[in-house]
């Protein structure tokens, strides 16, 4: 173990390995929504820090203070078929965006082949804002939805959905959170795009004055670049494969990072 000299007043801090902060569990301690965990995302509210996460087994939701890492001690919970809420069968990823200071969460639903919006402005309270559904109402890219992006253009929001089912990405206005809008989806081999069967995450970043999405997919072996500065329409960058132009560790390709 390396010891690091203090600073004047201060205790000498060590390195070594991680070491455990806390730990909670499903059912334990007024935890309800933690079976099958997945997926975390951090938002704050009126100076505290909370988690929420999506629970496959549970179908729901469960949001965690977390202002004390050492004792974090859960807020709320929500779940599928209840109050409301129907689009949280098999939550599997969860995004955090802000409009008009409410903040919500999207929660990508795999069973449901669809997406819950929810306003967790009051994390103690968390409502049902709207949900939408694959084949329904202009969506046709939600079958196994797994992962959301959110992003801006324009003063507008828009969230991307991963749709494994479907092998393809949607596209959808989310600046009006009640009423969101289908606004493009994109499959594996149309229009050009070649690396989308199996896609399992979808990532977006900015270059140039550009937007781009980035997807891995895991049964292509690869992952798929795309421009979305015009979100009406995303048109394809570039691909790489598995074993091919030098890439040799992209066999199963499942999440990306920017």
């Amino acid at each position: 173990m390396c010891v690091i000299p203090a600073a004047m007043g201060q205790a000498n801090p060590t390195t070594g390995g991680p070491a455990p902060v806390s730990a909670v569990f499903d059912d334990q301690d007024g935890f309800s929504a933690l079976d099958g965990a997945i997926n975390v995302a951090i938002f704050e509210r009126e100076d505290r820090i909370y988690a929420i996460v999506a629970a496959w087994n549970d179908n729901g939701v469960q949001i965690i203070d977390i202002a004390d890492p050492a004792h974090p001690t859960p807020v709320s919970a929500v779940f599928d078929d209840q109050d409301g809420f129907s689009a949280l069968d098999g939550a599997n990823t969860v995004a955090i965006f802000e409009r008009e200071d409410r903040t919500y969460a999207m929660v990508a639903a795999w069973n449901d082949n669809g997406v819950q919006i929810i306003d967790i402005t009051d994390p103690a309270h968390p409502t049902p804002v709207s949900a939408v559904f694959d084949d329904q109402d202009g969506f046709s890219a939600l079958d196994g939805a797994n992962t959301v992006a959110i992003f801006e253009r324009e003063d507008r929001t828009y969230a991307m959905v991963a749709a494994s089912e479907d092998d393809g990405v949607q596209i959808i206005d989310i600046t009006d959170p009640a009423h969101p809008t289908p606004v493009s989806a994109v499959f594996d081999d149309q229009d050009g795009f070649s690396a989308l069967d199996g896609i399992d995450d979808v990532e977006v970043f900015e270059k140039g004055g550009w937007m781009y999405a980035i997807t891995g997919a895991w049964f292509d072996n690869g992952v798929q670049i795309m421009n979305i500065t015009d979100p009406v329409h995303p048109t394809p960058v570039s691909a790489v494969f598995d074993d091919r132009d030098g890439f040799s560790t992209l066999d199963g390709t499942r999440d990306v990072a920017i």
